[in-house]
């Protein structure tokens, strides 16, 4: 959806370059169709429309924290944008650039899109590392340093996070998420702080607000993200995720009278022809008698 200069209001999900948040996805509104995320919407004073991420389209604190960086290659640090110093040519084409914890250096490693581990085991930093075994229960995390299940502080204290933040499970503290400043290689997605891939047909690069999701969960390439190294098992963050796109449906009762209206043109339309037939053969029948 553009505007009368041509500036794109909206997209699908995914449209945006990796590590940019330009254009929000676009929501459906039943009177209009697919529009901006705050398309018509009013917030109260020190209040700002989110227009990425889980909450686009509510009123939100105006902080990066809830509404991500508008932009390119930046990280929401301390509720502040600041630049990622991860960028697309930081590494290799084949290796994943990590930023530090401070934001002041990178790192070049190894990304795990072609390694495949055996049972208990998950791939960090393209290597095989055991988990626990899996035994880890859904209350659980594991903590790789001692490979012991240790429980979820996040579940059991209760946390809820800013939309642009994650929990650490072993603190319950809202802090940075795993693919927070992650840049992978093209092709390939960032999941739970790991650049795996290929990237799935019809996703796109996106930026923090939107990329990390649960762990498990995927996220688009490329993406702006700052992974904390020094917690025991930085794959265990986790925060809920929203959709995108835009898929516009008529609901039931105008679906109802189409189908009714369709239905009563087709009706009239062989009773037409029937009359028409009618009127023809009475028509050659008064022909041929006189």
């Amino acid at each position: 959806m553009k505007d009368s200069s041509g500036r794109a209001l909206c997209a699908p999900t995914g449209s945006d370059t990796p590590g940019c948040l330009n254009t929000p996805a676009c929501k459906c509104f039943p009177k209009s169709g697919c529009e901006d995320p705050c398309y018509n919407v009013k917030c109260a004073s020190g209040e700002v429309c989110a227009r990425f991420g889980s909450k686009a389209g509510k009123c939100v604190t105006n902080s990066c924290d809830e509404t991500g960086c508008e932009g390119c290659n930046l990280i929401c640090r301390s509720s502040q944008c600041v630049n990622n110093p991860c960028t697309s040519t930081s590494c290799t084409a084949v290796q994943v650039c990590r930023p530090s914890s401070d934001l002041a250096t990178t790192e070049c490693k190894p990304t795990c899109a072609s390694v495949v581990c055996g049972s208990g085991e998950t791939c960090h930093d393209g290597a095989c590392i055991k988990n626990c075994g899996g035994n880890c229960t859904s209350q659980q995390f594991c903590d790789t340093s001692t490979q012991k299940c240790m429980p979820n502080q996040c579940l059991s204290n209760g946390t809820s996070c800013p939309g642009n933040q994650c929990c650490n499970p072993s603190t319950g503290t809202c802090g940075a998420c795993p693919c927070d400043g992650v840049v992978c290689p093209t092709g390939q997605l960032c999941t739970s702080g790991e650049c795996v891939g290929p990237k799935p047909t019809g996703t796109g690069g996106s930026s923090s607000i939107i990329d990390a999701g649960q762990a498990g969960s995927q996220s688009p390439g490329g993406s702006s993200s700052i992974v904390t190294h020094t917690l025991p098992d930085h794959r265990a963050w986790g925060r809920p995720t929203g959709g995108g796109g835009c898929d516009c449906r008529v609901d039931q009762s105008q679906r109802a009278k189409s189908t009714l209206a369709a239905l009563l043109v087709g009706l009239l339309g062989a009773a037409f022809g029937r009359r028409k037939r009618r009127t023809n053969s009475a028509t050659r029948r008064s022909g041929g008698a006189s």
